[in-house]
């Protein structure tokens, strides 16, 4: 493939994954408003991301989700009023605060979770299992492409 022909499909890729993002980000302020309605896409993605640890520290957090610890702070605290999440201690490391889902949170989580795969099938109805395993093997690869 020549160069201008491969920096044309680049610039396609781009503009997909680039929608894929915007997408993304609506989807998630969707999800977080399902959750509560006070509850933002920052909020949300804290959330998540607790529950994809099965609790974490508040540094883990900022850590992995490229924010600042007062941002990762207030989220928590929202989180936490709003009963989603609970706060405790480490015991390995007293000054260490490990944030946790609250029953309440988990059982959110777990209906938008259920929500959220039946709705991720249902777009794909239309796709075979082989079709599925190549986006899934070409995503997985850009995502380790990414990571370089």
């Amino acid at each position: 493939m020549t160069q201008p022909a491969k920096y044309d499909v680049v610039r396609s890729v781009e503009a997909e994954v680039l929608a894929l993002l915007r997408r993304a980000r609506r989807r998630t302020g969707e999800r977080a408003r399902t959750i509560d309605p006070a509850l933002g896409p920052l909020g949300y993605q804290v959330l998540a991301h607790v529950r994809d640890q099965d609790g974490c520290s508040q540094a883990h957090v900022a850590d992995a989700l490229g924010m600042d610890k007062g941002s990762v702070s207030r989220q928590v605290q929202q989180l936490a009023d709003l009963g989603l999440v609970v706060r405790a201690e480490d015991p390995a490391d007293r000054r260490v605060c490990v944030v946790r889902l609250s029953d309440e949170g988990e059982r959110r989580m777990q209906e938008l979770g259920q929500e959220r795969r039946s709705a991720y099938v249902a777009h794909f109805d239309d796709w075979t299992v082989e079709e599925l395993t190549v986006l899934a093997e070409q995503l997985a690869k850009y995502n380790r492409t990414l990571e370089k």
